[in-house]
């Protein structure tokens, strides 16, 4: 999410909003939500994002659904990391558009 909402080289005031409240409502240590608040201030690095917080294909789905979810629709320079991040996940078309698929349905419903 905090990946995300970096994609397009600036975090707007509704994204900063949004990170801030989602990491605020997680029952987790201090510490562990010190992590993501430094995260959250670091330079986007999609490949560090990929390989660090990604061991398994059902995580690189959840990490890119969490993405596309910021984005109603995506820009030209996030449609770019969207594209980017699925490569650096190695998430094949198929799968990538059943996601997109889903999260559309799921903003129409």
């Amino acid at each position: 999410m905090i990946a995300a909402a970096k994609a397009d080289g600036q975090i707007d005031v509704q994204e900063s909003q949004t990170i801030l409240n989602q990491i605020n409502a997680l029952a987790l240590p201090p510490e562990d939500k010190a992590f993501l608040f430094e995260e959250y201030g670091r330079p986007l690095d999609i490949q560090a994002l990929a390989g660090a917080a990604v061991q398994s294909r059902e995580q690189a789905a959840e990490v890119y659904t969490a993405s596309l979810w910021m984005f109603d629709p995506p820009s030209m320079p996030e449609r770019i990391y969207l594209d980017s991040l699925a490569r650096a996940l190695k998430l094949d078309a198929a799968l990538q558009t059943q996601i997109q698929a889903t999260v559309e349905a799921s903003r129409a419903g």
